[in-house]
């Protein structure tokens, strides 16, 4: 009787002793998505800072309506969550230190996608100056060589004129 005694307070030990998060709770893997989805509208809204408070509050409501959606929860259980977490900081340190790094990264990506988008808009720039440039170059030709042809007429406009003069002169001096 001693041993089945010892089992039954060992099982009520183990199984009250169980850690983690309770189930009405939501879970440290989820609560880390909902404050990464938070704090990824936060900095959106930071963007915002030149508008009031209450404007600003307007202005993310919706966002924060499609996060609880998305994770199927309400305000009431996150706030409720969000308790819990204060209360346990050791498990809110871990979740805050993964929404950090997944934060980071993802800045990291913006950040490399800005510069791969700046360098396209400069390599586009740079052919459209090339164009640009060549399409100068060929008006520029083309200008001269008409400039050269009308000078060239010109001349050969006066030849005739001079040639016509001395015919003239010729004739005016047969006539003679």
């Amino acid at each position: 009787m001693s041993r089945f005694f010892i089992a039954i307070v060992l099982s009520i030990v183990l199984f009250s002793c169980k850690s983690g998060v309770p189930k009405n709770i939501i879970q440290p893997a989820e609560m880390e998505n909902v404050l990464y989805d938070i704090h990824v509208v936060d900095g959106y809204a930071t963007v915002y800072s030149g508008i009031t408070n209450d404007s600003l509050k307007k202005l993310i409501a919706p966002y924060y309506k499609g996060i609880y959606k998305k994770h199927g929860i309400d305000s009431a259980l996150y706030s409720k969550s969000l308790d819990y977490y204060y209360n346990h900081p050791e498990v809110l340190k871990n979740i805050y230190d993964n929404v950090g790094k997944r934060l980071t990264l993802a800045k990291e990506k913006i950040v490399k996608d800005e510069e791969k988008a700046a360098q396209k808009l400069a390599k586009e720039q740079e052919k459209a100056a090339k164009i640009a440039a060549q399409k100068l170059a060929k008006e520029k030709e083309a200008a001269a060589q008409k400039a050269k042809d009308e000078k060239d007429a010109a001349a050969k406009k006066v030849a005739l004129a001079k040639e016509a003069a001395k015919k003239k002169a010729a004739t005016k001096k047969l006539k003679k």
